[in-house]
């Protein structure tokens, strides 16, 4: 038997598209998914194959977007408290269109979402109740979305508390994980692994706004906290897109898809299925049936 492998999708907004790329290239080496946990934007595609085992129609969905509503990046890349309530109201139409009243329980993957209490900043799991609520809640970015409330809880963006939920996913019965990370910063890994380069820090806190600096430097400290119990950690090379790039789709998700192709190698035969699994299972039954002819 194969071991049971659980998916950890970090947010990271237009970037996050790359996990469809990764779920389809999985698919193709034969690595079945036994449990995924996402957060944000990653909440939003492993709650999407969780619920049918399929992205190709997320991935229509973005294409749909792109051709009738070519402002839909700017429309979100736009911190107006005036049109948070169009945001609000769009994503949520979105979702439930699409998504409909599914709920989490039922979905054909075991899956969670995480989603940041805005009362203590701590995570919350959502494992339970309306799917598209979920994802919602999971990525609502404060400034650009409303906080969701969910039970007693007011809920933001799940990358504030569990950027990548390998700790989540391992809870909940995976043997083996793969993470995928599309939110680290490239010069600031190199700033600060595997020693701190003082002298590239501070020019790179003078030559950014100091908040943004920081907020770097503490998520990637997060990120890498995160990543400690993977045993696999995919990072696609899609640092150069924006956020709210969501026009970039196809080059986007194939950087999912390259990314697991080079690195096809580290994957081990035992989260595999065999070549010719299904035909070996079917010849298996035939043998079973007595020849009445």
């Amino acid at each position: 038997m194969s071991k049971k492998v659980g998916l950890a999708l970090s947010g990271g907004g237009a970037r996050a598209l790359a996990h469809i790329g990764v779920i389809e290239a999985l698919e193709k080496i034969g690595v079945k998914i036994s449990f995924i946990c996402g957060t944000s934007m990653g909440a939003l595609v492993g709650g999407w194959y969780a619920a049918n085992k399929e992205v190709k129609s997320l991935k229509k969905l973005f294409l749909f977007i792109r051709k009738n509503f070519p402002g839909f990046g700017k429309i979100l890349d736009n911190s107006d408290s005036k049109n948070r309530q169009f945001r609000d109201k769009t994503i949520t139409r979105l979702l439930v269109k699409n998504i409909g009243s599914i709920k989490i329980e039922n979905c054909s993957i075991p899956f969670a979402a995480i989603a940041t209490n805005l009362k203590n900043k701590k995570q919350v799991v959502l494992k339970k109740g309306n799917l598209a609520k979920a994802i919602k809640a999971s990525m609502s970015l404060p400034l650009i979305f409303s906080p969701v409330k969910i039970g007693k809880y007011w809920l933001v963006d799940g990358g504030f508390s569990n950027p990548i939920p390998v700790d989540v996913v391992k809870k909940m019965g995976a043997e083996f994980i793969v993470a995928v990370d599309v939110t680290s910063d490239e010069k600031i890994i190199k700033i600060l692994e595997p020693k701190i380069n003082w002298k590239k820090l501070l020019d790179y806190t003078f030559s950014h706004r100091l908040l943004d600096s920081l907020i770097a430097i503490y998520q990637h400290q997060l990120i890498k906290a995160c990543l400690k119990n993977a045993d696999i950690v995919l990072k696609p090379k899609v640092s150069g897109f924006k956020l709210f790039e969501f026009d970039k789709i196809e080059q986007i998700v194939t950087a999912g898809v390259r990314e697991v192709s080079l690195r096809q190698a580290e994957f081990p035969s035992e989260i595999k299925y065999p070549k010719n699994f299904f035909k070996r299972i079917l010849d298996f039954f035939l043998k079973k049936i007595p020849h009445r002819f």
